[in-house]
């Protein structure tokens, strides 16, 4: 059975992205187990040339997963534990899309504007992007939106934001002001730290869209028919 990897910054800041995604799973009836003992994936050490720091985070994990195929939460992770940890992971929108639903699932519609930013983790790591519009379009009346300037860093870049604040912050503005007059009710990205920089942006900028994981849309769509 797959297991769901935690991470950790993801666990300690967006609980409810992980409660969303058990919530999900259990409920289209295919439950994932949550081994204890998890550590980080290692992304951020091996980013700032700790490489054996990174080997032994990778090391425990493997140790407390066997070999379990993963799902990750946050593309970055599933990124490192992909191409560094030689562990079978798998973002939770690409895993949603490839398992069956039960008939009985559906989509409740959400006549909404979501916009969509895409990690660079996502698009040039994971290269699999698609699968979070896939995913969405599934919610009946959502009109999703790129966000645009999906092709450049949004400034979070791993520990980027808390070394570099004042160029982090010069490189999330394109993006807030394309939010400004796009004006969705959301904006969805499946990076953590993404999602953090870009929900203070937001904030200071006064704008009231919701960030949220794509996974968190389909939490709160989703129904099952009695």
């Amino acid at each position: 059975m797959p297991a769901l990897f935690r991470g950790c910054i993801a666990r300690s800041v967006q609980q409810p992205t992980e409660d969303a995604a058990l919530r999900v799973l259990s409920q289209l009836r295919y439950p994932l187990e949550v081994p204890s003992g998890q550590t980080c994936c290692g992304a951020i050490h091996r980013h700032n040339g700790q490489p054996a720091a990174a080997e032994q985070l990778l090391a425990q994990n493997r140790k407390r997963v066997g070999e379990r195929p993963l799902v990750g939460l946050a593309s970055a992770c599933v990124a490192e534990l992909r191409e560094h940890g030689q562990l079978d992971a798998i973002e939770i929108c690409r895993f949603l899309l490839e398992i069956a639903w039960p008939a009985d699932a559906r989509l409740a519609p959400l006549p909404a504007t979501v916009a969509v930013h895409e990690p660079c983790s996502h698009r040039n790591l994971l290269r699999d992007q698609g699968a979070v519009y896939t995913l969405l379009e599934r919610i009946p009346d959502l009109e999703l939106r790129p966000l645009p300037g999906n092709d450049q860093c949004c400034g979070a870049a791993g520990t980027y934001l808390t070394e570099y604040p004042a160029t982090a912050i010069a490189l999330a503005e394109p993006k807030i002001d394309a939010l400004k007059s796009i004006r969705p009710a959301y904006l969805v990205t499946t990076n953590t730290g993404c999602a953090l920089h870009l929900a203070a942006r937001l904030h200071d900028a006064g704008l009231d869209t919701e960030v949220l994981h794509p996974v968190e849309l389909i939490a709160r769509q989703l129904r099952i028919n009695p």
